[in-house]
Protein backbone atom coordinates (compact mmCIF):
# COMPACT_ATOMS: atom_id res chain seq x y z
CA UNK A 1 0.00 0.00 0.00
CA UNK A 2 1.30 3.45 -1.18
CA UNK A 3 0.72 6.62 -1.99
CA UNK A 4 -2.94 7.80 -2.26
CA UNK A 5 -4.23 4.27 -1.29
CA UNK A 6 -1.56 4.87 2.37
CA UNK A 7 -2.79 8.34 3.24
CA UNK A 8 -6.75 7.20 3.43
CA UNK A 9 -5.65 4.42 5.44
CA UNK A 10 -4.20 6.16 7.80
CA UNK A 11 -6.85 9.01 7.46
CA UNK A 12 -9.36 6.14 8.25
CA UNK A 13 -7.78 5.13 11.27
CA UNK A 14 -7.75 8.70 12.76
CA UNK A 15 -11.21 8.55 12.22
CA UNK A 16 -11.70 5.98 14.33
CA UNK A 17 -9.30 7.04 16.91
CA UNK A 18 -11.09 10.71 16.78
CA UNK A 19 -14.63 9.04 17.29
CA UNK A 20 -13.51 6.70 20.29
CA UNK A 21 -11.96 9.60 21.78
CA UNK A 22 -15.52 11.15 21.83
CA UNK A 23 -13.93 14.33 20.26
CA UNK A 24 -16.84 16.40 18.71
CA UNK A 25 -16.74 19.11 16.25
CA UNK A 26 -13.27 17.76 14.11
CA UNK A 27 -13.23 17.77 10.55
CA UNK A 28 -10.77 15.21 9.13
CA UNK A 29 -9.56 16.44 5.45
CA UNK A 30 -7.20 14.62 2.59
CA UNK A 31 -4.79 16.03 0.65
CA UNK A 32 -5.18 19.79 1.76
CA UNK A 33 -3.34 22.81 0.54
CA UNK A 34 -2.22 25.32 4.10
CA UNK A 35 -0.89 28.49 3.11
CA UNK A 36 1.65 29.31 5.73
CA UNK A 37 3.49 32.72 6.90
CA UNK A 38 6.20 32.94 4.01
CA UNK A 39 2.61 32.87 1.72
CA UNK A 40 3.50 29.67 0.15
CA UNK A 41 0.66 27.03 -0.24
CA UNK A 42 1.88 23.38 1.51
CA UNK A 43 0.13 19.94 0.54
CA UNK A 44 -0.93 18.36 3.64
CA UNK A 45 -1.40 14.68 3.23
CA UNK A 46 -4.14 14.59 6.29
CA UNK A 47 -5.12 17.51 8.26
CA UNK A 48 -7.89 18.41 11.50
CA UNK A 49 -8.99 20.64 13.15
CA UNK A 50 -11.40 21.60 16.23
CA UNK A 51 -12.04 23.44 18.86
CA UNK A 52 -12.09 22.59 22.78
CA UNK A 53 -13.22 24.95 25.51
CA UNK A 54 -12.46 28.05 23.18
CA UNK A 55 -9.20 26.66 21.92
CA UNK A 56 -8.69 25.63 18.25
CA UNK A 57 -6.56 22.19 17.77
CA UNK A 58 -4.83 21.85 14.11
CA UNK A 59 -3.04 19.17 13.03
CA UNK A 60 -1.37 17.97 10.37
CA UNK A 61 0.02 14.61 9.06
CA UNK A 62 3.05 13.37 6.56
CA UNK A 63 2.26 9.62 5.40
CA UNK A 64 4.87 7.80 4.01
CA UNK A 65 4.46 4.69 2.63
CA UNK A 66 7.75 3.90 1.34
CA UNK A 67 9.51 0.40 1.09
CA UNK A 68 12.59 1.80 2.95
CA UNK A 69 12.83 3.75 6.08
CA UNK A 70 11.84 7.53 5.61
CA UNK A 71 14.99 9.93 5.72
CA UNK A 72 16.04 12.72 7.92
CA UNK A 73 15.81 15.01 4.73
CA UNK A 74 11.79 14.42 4.64
CA UNK A 75 11.63 15.24 8.36
CA UNK A 76 13.16 17.87 8.39
CA UNK A 77 11.40 19.26 5.30
CA UNK A 78 8.11 18.32 7.06
CA UNK A 79 9.33 20.35 10.30
CA UNK A 80 10.12 23.53 8.00
CA UNK A 81 6.42 23.06 7.05
CA UNK A 82 4.78 23.15 10.06
CA UNK A 83 7.07 26.17 11.38
CA UNK A 84 5.54 27.83 7.98
CA UNK A 85 2.25 27.50 9.13
CA UNK A 86 2.73 27.78 12.90
CA UNK A 87 0.43 26.71 15.21
CA UNK A 88 -0.23 23.28 13.54
CA UNK A 89 1.26 20.11 15.47
CA UNK A 90 2.73 17.55 13.11
CA UNK A 91 2.49 13.99 13.03
CA UNK A 92 4.77 11.71 10.86
CA UNK A 93 3.89 8.84 9.77
CA UNK A 94 6.18 6.12 7.94
CA UNK A 95 5.23 2.45 7.15
CA UNK A 96 8.65 1.42 7.75
CA UNK A 97 10.03 3.29 9.98
CA UNK A 98 12.80 6.20 9.86
CA UNK A 99 16.75 6.26 9.44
Amino acid sequence: MQGTEYELWVKEIYELIHRYEGVENIDIRHNVKLVGAGGVAHQIDIYWEFKQAGTVYRTAVECKGYKNPVSMEKISAFHSVLEDLGGVVGIFVAKNGFQ
